[in-house]
């Protein structure tokens, strides 16, 4: 289980990037994340389209990390569980894929960082069948390495575009 744990690390991730990207402001996301706050602020969407409210790009985003909240959240009772990781994966992907298809332009490519991440992530464990501890070590490795130094500078923007266009925290 010990090594289980340390791969546990990815969902603190996953769950702060989606907090950023959407303007959440959870408790979980804010306290198990390593993400420095984001040191500029970049110029309000200059896209069309409507991205805060409700119906907005910002209001979609906010229910979908709801979502991913909870998934996240079932992680840890999931974990010797194969299929489901599989399918918890496969979900993740498609929000994220989503997203990115209805972002603002602004925050598009950091988006595309963290579905990179999260897919390079779901092949390790496929690679794997799944299973968490025998993709421990290559899991620990890969989330120190130099993709997670993307995801965090993708991560400090999303969280950036997010206060200035969705009233996020």
């Amino acid at each position: 289980m010990t090594r289980v744990r340390g791969f546990m690390a990815f969902g603190a991730v996953a769950l702060a990037l989606g907090a950023a990207a959407c303007g959440g402001s959870s408790s979980a996301a804010s306290s198990g994340s390593s993400t420095p706050p984001a040191t500029s602020t970049p110029p309000p969407s200059s896209s069309t389209g409507n991205v805060s409210g409700g119906s907005g790009f910002c209001g979609t985003g906010k229910a979908d990390i709801n979502k991913l909240q909870t998934d996240l959240a079932n992680l840890q009772s999931i974990a010797s569980e194969p299929q489901k990781l599989q399918e918890m994966f496969a979900t993740i992907l498609t929000a994220y894929s989503n997203a990115e298809s209805q972002a603002p332009s602004e925050i598009k490519g950091d988006i595309q960082v963290a579905y990179d991440f999260m897919n390079k992530l779901n092949n390790l464990l496929k690679a794997h069948q799944y299973n968490l501890v025998a993709s421990a070590a290559q899991a620990q490795t890969f989330l120190t390495g130099p993709e997670h130094t993307k995801l965090v500078k993708a991560s400090n923007h999303l969280q950036a575009w997010a206060k200035a266009n969705c009233g996020g925290a």
